[in-house]
């Protein structure tokens, strides 16, 4: 990889080398003055044998090293005079990562790497959360700003929550510079209970452990925002139609960091994405990267995979994860992309009216890496592609849509796969719902196999000896209100339809 900023070499004495990093910016004033602002960021320096080496204050042990560390704006590190080591430095989404050979002789002690950015999102107020993380860094602060990260779920398995009192303490932590982490997210099973503002625990309730509703129904109540982690789970339509869905991970992992998220794989959990839409909720996107710190590895680094929202206010923890339940955001575990409808962000719903059938769209996608295409899906089909190159960073498209159907519109953009680099990059918006006089948002197929999948669910319980008459009791009271939701949804349709 070519340099991607420049490199200054004073002369000291000692065999010791401090790097500054710096990032030029344009004064706001009339003056028109360039300034170096120093910078936050992570680095990986390895010699010809692929030995890591480490700032001289790092305190973690050898063996935990994950072969990176953070820095605030500058680092030194003990290096060997004439020796080629590779420089590596970066900042997350945005920003060019910086990559030199460099040698220093015995009087070099002082080294500067400047940063580019392919984009700046903090112009507009597009802030970034992961959504599900288990990391143990302990300067979370240091961690999110190296990554360019505004919000941290850390999440914790529910077969551990009674286990974890420090975690249960730490509630809401509001950092400097518009940076937050929670400490009382928990995962049951398919889905996330996040930011609870009050303990949840489990201990001594009579245990359910044959569904998940009971769980993400309390943290609801709680004050926590339910994120489905895993696409494919039966239970989607139960909790969706019990109110209890907040957010839909559509970038990131759902078991574990080692699934392969190719193509196929990758479409396949936007279909599960599309029904939950088409059966007529409004489900912004999320983004989880799983990550915990300790490999070497850049999945394993915050931010990983991460999701976008547009704070125009003060940002606050509880804020923001209240604005990605609005909508006017986008998940992405590398390129970014756009949805503009009407000139406004997404997450609106638009009356459609006979007479003005039609709405202005601007969509586009920019990455670092080749596009491969931008796709705009309307009601989980796709009704407009723009091709990408490998010689242009980004995608772009402004035009007037002609609305034929209710429901919602999205925009998707998946990058070139890299030839011996196993998964995709790919990022997703959230949707823009549509609502037209004398039609419904929702699709009436979806609706009755949601309704299926309710009544399969309930058969299953029905049937099952292993589970306790008292839990037993419980979920079929769920589910069958449930089905109740989707049947009243069908006969709406068919009234609609006779009046019609």
């Amino acid at each position: 990889m070519p340099a991607l900023g420049w490199i200054c070499v004073t002369a000291s004495e000692g065999m010791v080398v401090t790097f500054h990093v710096q990032d030029k910016q344009e004064t706001r004033d009339d003056s028109r003055r360039f300034v170096n602002v120093p910078l936050s960021g992570w680095c990986i320096i390895t010699d010809k044998a692929g030995r890591e080496y480490y700032p001289v204050e790092t305190n973690i042990p050898g063996e935990e090293r994950p072969g990176y560390f953070y820095f605030w704006e500058k680092f030194t590190v003990d290096l060997k005079m004439d020796v080629p080591y590779t420089v590596r430095v970066g900042k997350g989404l945005g920003w060019n990562v910086f990559e030199e050979t460099l040698t220093f002789q015995e009087s070099q002690t002082q080294a500067t790497i400047q940063l580019n950015r392919w984009i700046n999102l903090s112009t507009r107020r597009w802030l970034a959360g992961d959504l599900e993380t288990s990391f143990k860094y302990m300067d979370p602060s240091l961690a999110m700003d190296s990554q360019g990260i505004n919000l941290v779920c850390r999440v914790t398995p529910s077969a551990t929550a009674t286990t974890d009192p420090e975690k249960r303490a730490k509630g809401f932590n509001h950092l400097p510079n518009e940076r937050g982490f929670t400490g009382r997210d928990w995962k049951f099973r398919d889905f996330n209970v996040l930011g609870t503002l009050e303990e949840l625990v489990v201990e001594n309730e009579t245990p359910f452990e044959n569904t998940d509703i009971y769980h993400i129904q309390k943290g609801k109540k709680l004050a926590g925002f339910i994120d489905v982690v895993a696409a494919e789970s039966p239970e989607i339509p139960v909790a969706a139609a019990l109110g209890c869905l907040d957010f839909f991970r559509v970038v990131g992992p759902e078991k574990s960091r080692d699934e392969i998220w190719d193509e196929t794989r990758v479409l396949a959990r936007f279909e599960s994405y599309y029904d939950t839409l088409n059966a007529g909720f409004h489900v912004p996107v999320s983004a989880g990267s799983l990550a915990s710190e300790d490999e070497p590895d850049e999945e394993d680094r915050i931010g990983a995979s991460r999701v976008y929202a547009r704070v125009l206010g003060t940002f606050s923890l509880g804020g923001f994860l209240g604005l990605l339940k609005k909508g006017p955001s986008w998940a992405t575990n590398g390129p970014m992309v756009s949805l503009m409808v009407n000139k406004k962000d997404t997450g609106m719903e638009y009356e459609i009216s006979p007479g003005r059938s039609k709405i202005s769209i601007s969509m586009g996608a920019r990455s670092d890496r080749p596009i491969d295409r931008l796709e705009l899906i309307h009601n989980g089909k796709v009704v407009d592609t723009l091709i990408g190159s490998a010689t242009e960073d980004h995608v772009l498209k402004g035009f007037l849509y002609e609305v034929t159907e209710p429901g919602w519109i999205s925009v998707r953009v998946l990058e070139k796969p890299i030839e011996g680099v196993e998964g995709i990059r790919y990022a997703h918006s959230s949707p823009v719902y549509l609502k037209m006089a004398n039609k419904l948002p929702y699709q009436e197929e979806t609706v009755k196999q949601f309704l299926q999948d309710v009544e399969t669910l309930i058969g299953k319980v029905e049937a099952d000896e292993g589970i306790s008459p008292e839990e037993k009791r419980e979920i079929l009271i769920w589910y069958r209100e449930a089905k109740s939701f989707y049947e009243n949804r069908l006969k709406t349709i068919e009234e609609l339809e006779e009046s019609i």
